[in-house]
């Protein structure tokens, strides 16, 4: 997926919750909500914490593969970030 947008919203007014969107073409999206305590709103800080939980997710192994599998292979070179 080409990121094309990034979109920041507040999710729980008072309560650094963010819902932090990825738009792509065609509709695509991937959404990462992020619960953040600090005062001040750091929209980049967001950014990188949301990729950094979309790395994390892209490396869990798929139903029926290894983890040596995985580990091996990578993530696809068909996934763009």
């Amino acid at each position: 997926m080409q990121i094309l947008d990034t979109r920041i919203t507040p999710r729980t007014a008072g309560m650094g919750t963010y819902l932090v969107e990825f738009l792509g073409e065609g509709g695509q999206a991937i959404r990462v909500t992020l619960h953040d305590n600090r005062s001040d709103f750091d929209p980049d800080g967001l950014i990188v914490k949301a990729k950094a939980v979309m790395v994390q997710v892209a490396n869990v192994p798929a139903e029926g593969e290894s983890t040596s599998q995985r580990h091996m292979g990578g993530v696809p070179k068909t996934w763009q970030f």
